[in-house]
């Protein structure tokens, strides 16, 4: 997982008391490599998956105290059934 953001920004956020928003990046990778009963490598698949998140002092009144929950895990089980498909699609596993 990479996180980035503006630094900048994240200065202007903290200076004007979180009233100026920030945003947060977070990637996701999913590497699988799919191998035979033998150990031979058949093949190999990589998922990318982003969320963003928001940081700002008016949006606690739409979400006060709450963060969206599980955002991170369904990105990476998104990826992870997306691999599975992908794998499947060029015949790395069986059905």
């Amino acid at each position: 997982m990479d996180k980035t953001f503006s630094k900048e920004m994240a200065w202007a956020w903290e200076f004007t008391l979180m009233l100026v928003p920030c945003t947060e990046n977070y990637q996701f990778t999913v590497r699988t490599t799919f191998r035979d009963e033998v150990g031979h490598i058949r093949g190999a698949v990589e998922k990318h998956g982003t969320v963003v998140v928001w940081n700002e002092m008016l949006l606690m009144f739409v979400a006060p105290f709450s963060s969206p929950k599980g955002t991170e895990e369904a990105v990476l089980e998104r990826l992870g059934r997306s691999t599975l498909l992908d794998a499947m699609e060029k015949g790395y596993v069986g059905p």
